[in-house]
């Protein structure tokens, strides 16, 4: 029997409901309704679900909860899931912001402990925290690299780099054991969005992780499972936050050392941060070969809260809007490369004698966006002035002429889910993953690149629900939108 089965046969007992009145109430055969309550059957669309809610009169949690059971017995945990994480971290993410501040008190009470000679036992979550605070300013005046095998469910030692080190150029580095399971990988979802703030902020960054169990993560570091290290320094604390030791003894931190050092050897990247223009261009040059390979048709998709314009703009556009600075010609050719206009685009396609195929995933609230202001969140503000009305419609029209010819599809997301506006993802083919992300920093200019197969996997059965629940437009159905779309401003 079916968590959906269950959950309505506790539903009608509980409130002395037959499924005999409940079919009469639907005006459907009651042999079938039975069926439901016993498991032999399901409903066949989620349409009949909801009409059994409403038949019910049930309360706005137990139709969730019904909604949801049936979800799981149709399509599977592993989609709900991740539909589920999925959307919790798009959620998470529009709220991200940089607005953080050094909680200056904490590390001043707790700096004093670092000139005391000898080890330092920690007897609580507080101390733990202002050691922390205490170590990591340390590591910040004197400009010295810091390594942490912690946990990002720490969260009061995740906000202490935040707030130390913004602004720095101390390298950070951080290992994070992902569950090896991989039929619950979409819960290291959840672990992105604690780390993906560190990578938006003004931090020298860089999340490692290394798939194990998470009791194999305690065991192999013994009774102290997280340290944070610096050059001569290590902090150590136990599961529980409430146990820690503080090191000052060269030689017990390089034991230290070394046995992190051992551990990373087993580790990949989880987030590389790419800040400024110089960085992007050799991420593209990087990744051009993995994703435009010679041999297979390419498919790249996007989710964003507007609609992927990248292919539509092209270099000459943004000769004319992007502002002179240094690095300016880099800037294009990292974000236009050989395409140099829209012509160019199709004779790049033509050399290379394969297909470049696009998916773009957006709301409309985010076209509107862009036709009413101009602004491209897929790119830098500070870079660029607003594209003017002509090229608006310019953009606009190539949009529904790449649509006709097959190059690209435009599918339209449901308005209830939140997309960040400054981040867009991007997924091929299990071959890269990565976001760019267009926060306020000092370089203006901030992409993270995710390599990590169970998250990729979560988002694509994010993708997979909505589809499966017609939570997305058909592509036929979202081309008719984007044509009135187009028609109001005179495109067509």
């Amino acid at each position: 029997m079916s968590g959906f089965s269950k959950y309505l046969k506790r539903y009608l007992e509980e409130r002395e409901i037959t499924a005999a009145e409940l079919a009469q109430e639907m005006q459907m055969d009651r042999s079938t309704v039975f069926r439901y309550t016993t498991g032999t059957r399901a409903p066949s669309d989620i349409d009949i679900v909801r009409k059994i809610a409403n038949a019910l009169q049930m309360q706005n949690s137990d139709k969730i909860r019904l909604l949801e059971e049936y979800d799981r017995a149709t399509l599977g945990e592993k989609t709900v899931n991740s539909y589920q994480y999925v959307r919790k971290l798009l959620g998470n993410l529009k709220n991200v912001t940089e607005k953080v501040c050094l909680d200056v008190g904490k590390w001043k009470q707790a700096a004093a402990l670092l000139g005391t000679e000898g080890n330092i036992c920690l007897e609580s979550r507080k101390e733990i925290e202002m050691c922390a605070a205490a170590l990591f300013e340390a590591a910040k005046q004197e400009n010295k690299e810091v390594y942490l095998l912690v946990q990002p469910v720490y969260r009061e030692i995740q906000e202490q780099v935040q707030r130390v080190f913004q602004g720095s150029s101390v390298k950070v580095e951080q290992i994070i054991c992902l569950d090896q399971d991989f039929w619950k990988s979409h819960e290291n979802l959840d672990v992105l969005g604690l780390v993906l703030p560190l990578g938006f902020a003004d931090i020298v960054y860089e999340a490692r992780y290394y798939y194990d169990a998470i009791s194999s993560h305690f065991n192999e570091m013994c009774w102290m499972p997280n340290v944070i290290l610096a050059e001569s320094q290590a902090l150590l604390f136990d599961y529980k936050m409430l146990r820690g030791v503080f090191f000052q003894e060269e030689n017990i931190v390089s034991v230290f050392r070394k046995q992190y050092g051992a551990i990373r050897e087993r580790t990949e990247k989880l987030m590389a941060k790419l800040d400024g223009v110089d960085e992007a261009l050799k991420f593209y040059v990087e990744i051009e070969g993995k994703v435009f390979d010679e041999e297979n048709s390419t498919m790249l998709e996007t989710l964003g809260f507007q609609p992927c314009v990248g292919l539509c703009i092209c270099s000459n556009i943004y000769e004319e809007c992007v502002y002179p600075f240094q690095g300016k010609d880099a800037f294009i050719q990292a974000m236009a490369r050989e395409r140099g206009d829209w012509d160019g685009l199709k004779r790049v396609r033509e050399r290379m004698g394969r297909e470049i195929q696009t998916t773009s995933y957006f709301q409309m609230e985010g076209l509107k966006e862009f036709m009413e202001t101009g602004i491209v969140r897929e790119f830098p503000l500070r870079l660029y002035r607003p594209l003017p009305m002509e090229k608006r419609k310019l953009v606009l029209g190539r949009i529904l002429c790449q649509i006709e010819e097959g190059d690209s599809v435009y599918r339209i997301l449901p308005e209830n889910i939140e997309i960040p506006e400054n981040i867009f993802f991007y997924l091929s083919d299990e071959k890269i993953f990565f976001m760019r992300v267009m926060p306020i920093t000092k370089s203006g200019f901030v992409q993270v690149q995710v390599l990590e197969k169970g998250i990729y996997s979560a988002f694509r059965r994010f993708v997979e629900y909505l589809e499966q629940r017609k939570l997305l437009r058909s592509s036929e159905e979202s081309l008719e939108m984007l044509r009135g779309f187009a028609k109001e401003y005179g495109v067509l």
